[in-house]
């Protein structure tokens, strides 16, 4: 191929990727993030394999190892969060 196609074809992917960045970039603007830790009550020890649950939402996610659980995408605004 020429250079001028190799040009035009580098110039088109360059600007499709540009536009999917934006894209996801406006998207991401309308969610956050909900994080934290489930310990037990009385030991205060992290518990495992929780399933935690964000309410009117069909979103929520399990604990780690530490406790620890991440849920992404979550619509702005106070929220329900149960385990």
């Amino acid at each position: 191929m020429s250079t001028q196609v190799w040009s035009g074809v580098l110039r088109y992917v360059l600007l499709v990727g540009v536009a999917l960045l934006a894209a996801a970039h406006v998207e991401a603007q309308g969610t956050g993030t909900i994080r934290g830790q489930v310990v037990d009550a009385a030991t205060q020890r992290p518990l495992t394999g929780v399933q935690i649950v964000v309410a009117g939402v069909n979103r929520g996610g399990l604990t780690d190892a530490r406790g620890m659980f991440l849920i992404s995408a979550v619509p702005p605004g106070t929220q329900t969060v149960s385990a």
